[in-house]
């Protein structure tokens, strides 16, 4: 029986990957971003507003999985969008509505002022540095697919139109 090195794994279609690998790395944010926006859906009692932050994480399992070796998501053909394109369409979509609806900040804004904004407010900061690790990733091997960058920019952007929202409610 052979013997497994410490430290390495498989993704799909490829054997004996060190987990050192920037690949990993911005799995690995990704997967935190995720277990960061459960944590803030745990404290959403706002129905329309848990179905984003849930939706949301569908879309970064998708794109781990896609970094992982499953080309599929990022697939298109013309006139198609693939379904990361559809993922970001949505969250654009999204991001324009709730700037209509919640506004900018008159100050700057430091969440905690109750339990969501707290746990909204690590999520964004969580989604950022996956953002920065994927771009960390297109720098070692070329983009895979630019469309998930822009994803977690705008998740990012939606999750602090959230913070935003949850302290305006807190006073």
């Amino acid at each position: 029986m052979a013997e497994k090195q410490i430290g390495f794994t498989d993704l799909i279609g490829r054997s004996g990957v060190s987990k050192a690998e920037q690949r990993f790395e911005a799995i690995g944010a990704i997967d935190e971003a995720s277990a960061a926006i459960s944590l803030a859906k745990s404290f959403c009692e706002h129905r329309e507003r848990r179905e984003l932050l849930e939706r949301s994480q569908q879309d970064l399992s998708m794109i781990m999985s896609e970094l992982a070796g499953m080309k599929q998501f990022s697939f298109s053909s013309p006139g198609v969008l693939s379904p990361i394109q559809q993922a970001l369409a949505w969250l654009e979509s999204t991001v324009a509505e709730l700037k209509t609806k919640i506004g900018n900040p008159r100050k700057f804004i430091f969440g905690g002022s109750n339990q969501l904004s707290g746990a909204l407010n690590l999520a964004r900061a969580v989604t950022r540095r996956a953002e920065r690790e994927v771009l960390r990733l297109y720098e070692a091997e070329g983009p895979t697919d630019e469309a998930i960058a822009q994803y977690l920019n705008r998740l990012s952007l939606m999750i602090f139109l959230l913070e935003i929202e949850a302290e305006t409610k807190a006073g």
